[in-house]
């Protein structure tokens, strides 16, 4: 791997630590996510740092191609990203359902006393 390419790795894995710090702070981002995210960019910054890494992985795991472990990586971490979306959706549909029925009992507690008047320009 050529020094300049480990040099845009590691500056790719900072730019997404800021990023995701930022979002933080805007509250565009949980912290369960932002945890996430820091996760990858610290795996993104180790692969710059230490050019063999994807090698001593593949020797770990038995692989005999070495790129083929930043796609399992790669995918481990889109199937945990896909379960997350999926807990939350989950989470909000709840909450939806919660308050669709909350509302629904008070409106049925509302009784209308008299009936709607309209009020507008051409009625006082």
């Amino acid at each position: 791997m050529s020094a300049i390419l480990r040099l845009f790795i590691c500056l790719a894995s900072l730019t997404l630590v800021w990023i995701t710090l930022r979002d933080l702070i805007r509250r565009k981002l949980t912290e369960k996510q932002c945890l996430f995210w820091f996760a990858v960019a610290a795996i993104m910054f180790i692969f710059g740092i230490v050019p063999n890494a994807t090698t001593m992985l593949a020797g770990f795991f038995g692989v005999e191609y070495a790129p083929s472990i930043i796609f399992a990586i790669a995918i481990v971490a889109a199937l945990f990203g896909i379960y997350n979306c999926y807990c939350t959706n989950a989470d909000l549909i709840r909450r939806v359902n919660e308050l669709s029925i909350q509302i629904s009992i008070l409106n049925s507690d509302i009784k209308p006393s008299e009936p709607h008047q309209r009020v507008g320009p051409d009625r006082e």
